[in-house]
């Protein structure tokens, strides 16, 4: 998971730190943290809409990320729904890509088994949380080298695949 602080938060954005409690207020952040530390993820949505083209690359260039490569953050249901509404649609198409790219790796990871099936949409919904693919959505360059799925799949998979009540199974996105 990437974080950020709410004071590297208005320094990358070049706002006042009062202008930053206001937007990350209802924002989710790590429970363990003080100075509170938000998910990269969460965060990115409270910046509005003019300023996201040259706001986001900064907080990601601010950002610390975590030593878990499957950590997806407090909320993570909350946190994927408002990021996925807030890419552009190019963002779109790239989480699209990495959707695909990930089912391929997990498919061939995993032997081709279809024990993981029922939950692949909730793993495709959290799947922009992960900071790899997170970085990878972010990233200016329209020949970005995607993540290396084959190494992050199945674990992924393994610790996000499990029923969860905030999930709407039947609601998946589609890249636009």
């Amino acid at each position: 998971m990437l974080t950020i602080y709410q004071s590297d938060y208005a320094d990358c954005l070049s706002v006042r730190r009062a202008t930053a409690c206001e937007r990350l207020k209802s924002t989710v952040y790590a429970p363990d943290s003080w100075p509170r530390r938000y998910p990269l993820a969460a965060a990115l949505p409270t910046v509005p809409k003019a300023d996201r083209a040259a706001g986001w690359p900064r907080l990601l260039r601010g950002a610390k990320a975590s030593s878990d490569p499957f950590e997806v953050g407090p909320d993570p249901i909350t946190a994927a729904t408002k990021l996925f509404d807030a890419l552009d649609q190019f963002q779109r198409a790239r989480l699209f890509r990495a959707r695909q790219l990930f089912d391929a790796a997990l498919f061939e990871t995993l032997g081709g088994s279809d024990e993981l099936a029922p939950y692949l949409s909730l793993l495709h919904h959290l799947l922009p949380l992960q900071r790899d693919t997170l970085i990878f959505l972010l990233h200016p360059d329209p020949d970005a080298t995607p993540p290396k799925f084959k190494e992050i799949a199945s674990g992924f998979a393994l610790r996000h695949a499990r029923w969860d009540p905030n999930f709407n199974f039947t609601n998946t996105q589609e890249a636009a």
